[in-house]
């Protein structure tokens, strides 16, 4: 696994509960909280038309080996288009990627799909793969 979309079965109002969980399970680890980011940029070079608009979103990284990176985006965007239409009660999506993984030991690895583990269950919400991308694929 190098890269999973999770849903998150909760409200959109949800949104503070989840911050506020992700961030205590950040700090008991030692790292810094999520930032709060307006997204730029596109995430999707093939289909910039398809391009969904955010007022925020969160994240956070590891720049240090074994690098990891993660975000927190709400499933319906400000026109009201859902990324997952077909999973309305997910409110919230958890993205997760290994980031440089051919520089990963197989140590890294598994200490990477630990913190991933971790990180779900810290959400405080059920979650549910959405989808695992391949290393070929851009970001839907």
């Amino acid at each position: 696994m190098n890269a999973i979309e999770y849903g998150i079965i909760c409200q959109i109002d949800d949104e503070k509960r989840i911050v506020k969980n992700v961030d205590k399970f950040l700090d008991s680890l030692g790292y810094r909280k999520m930032y709060k980011w307006s997204p730029h940029g596109v995430r999707d070079p093939d289909h910039p038309e398809k391009e969904p608009r955010y007022d925020h979103y969160y994240c956070q990284f590891m720049k240090e080996q074994p690098r990891w990176y993660f975000d927190l985006y709400p499933n319906v965007d400000l026109d009201g288009r859902a990324r997952f239409p077909e999973h309305p009660e997910m409110a919230w999506t958890l993205f997760v990627r290994k980031t440089f993984p051919e520089q990963n030991s197989r140590a890294d690895d598994a200490k990477l799909d630990k913190f991933f583990s971790s990180l779900l269950a810290a959400l405080g919400f059920p979650a549910k793969i959405l989808h695992q991308y391949r290393e070929d694929e851009n970001r839907l």
